[in-house]
């Protein structure tokens, strides 16, 4: 999260507790009005315990007997003060801020920690940041069919798509398991409709929901923002602020690869990408329709060596399984 929203978020938390404390003072001043002796009781009560600051400055030595006074002063007027709120149809907390949060007071922490209102409003955020919110729904690992793959080898394969998709689920459930132990990035590669963006969403939604940060797009988004803000002559914030997001969340998710256009400037933007996050060990998964040698064709050796080296490449082959399902359907 970028400072700038992190800032947001804790101006949202003012305003809460505001809109709280201003709530609580109309229902207090109703109160007053409509039961005038509920205010003189709150006087008393306060007067009292002033007095009694006092009292016991003056003389330390009876701080137990102006203490018991008190309470029962106290006791007798708040029995007056319940039958009064009682008989007037008024909440017996109505003096009392009604926070949204009643575990941080509207605050965001407690004790020194980030309330878990506070966590899924972070969560809340990645979600809508990640670009693929619409999607977390209904891809994730729980609605995941790997039943839709062949239990059959085709010519020139060792093992099915049904086997070779369930070692590639379970990498990906490692991957979540395992995303801070572990220095791996993803690539994702082989024909449309094998699931490769299916299962980039269950990684999404799960890395999501343990608080970390996600931003998906597909590589013809990801240039297109990078070319806006790099050849307009006033480029948008918003562009230099999801280039940022892209560089800077925990995970970033590049679907698509090879589909954007093919030009010095997208490679070496790509290139930047690549080492930044490499560099700041910032984790990736990167889905193409290409093969390796496809790949390594459009992105040059220097760029497959790097998938190589911090990449594990998972090949995924069968029969287009979005045909199937809509066949079954």
């Amino acid at each position: 999260m970028h400072q700038d929203e992190f800032n947001k978020l804790l101006a949202e938390y003012d305003a809460l507790r505001a809109k709280a404390d201003a709530q609580r003072r109309a229902r207090i001043d109703d109160a007053y009005a409509r039961v005038p002796q509920i205010k003189a009781i709150d006087d008393e009560i306060y007067r009292l315990g002033v007095e009694n600051i006092r009292h016991i400055f003056e003389h330390p030595d009876k701080k137990n007997e102006y203490n018991s006074e008190l309470k029962k002063n106290i006791s007798r007027l708040q029995n007056e003060r319940q039958k009064l709120l009682l008989a007037n149809n008024i909440a017996p907390d109505f003096d009392r801020p009604a926070y949204k949060c009643a575990l941080c007071e509207d605050t965001g922490y407690v004790d020194g920690q980030k309330c878990r209102c506070f966590k899924q409003k972070i969560i809340d955020i990645s979600y809508k940041q990640s670009n693929i919110s619409n999607l977390l729904p209904e891809q994730n690992f729980k609605t995941f069919n790997i039943d839709l793959y062949s239990d059959l080898v085709a010519s020139g394969e060792r093992i099915s798509p049904y086997d070779n998709i369930k070692t590639i689920y379970h990498e990906c459930v490692k991957f979540c398991d395992y995303f801070t132990e572990s220095s791996q990035n993803m690539l994702f590669y082989g024909g449309a409709g094998l699931g490769k963006t299916f299962l980039s969403s269950c990684i999404a939604k799960s890395l999501i929901d343990k608080g970390y940060t996600v931003v998906y797009m597909s590589s013809v988004r990801l240039f297109s923002i990078y070319e806006e803000y790099k050849f307009r002559l006033i480029p948008s914030d918003d562009a230099r602020a999801q280039l940022d997001r892209a560089l800077d969340a925990d995970l970033l998710i590049i679907d698509d690869l090879g589909t954007e256009t093919d030009n010095k400037n997208t490679k070496s933007y790509f290139y930047d990408i690549l080492e930044t996050r490499l560099l700041n060990r910032k984790k990736m998964v990167i889905s193409t329709n290409l093969t390796m040698k496809e790949l390594s064709s459009r992105y040059s050796t220097r760029f497959t060596s790097r998938i190589y080296e911090h990449f594990l490449p998972l090949r995924f082959f069968g029969e287009d399984i979005r045909v199937k399902r809509l066949a079954d359907e």
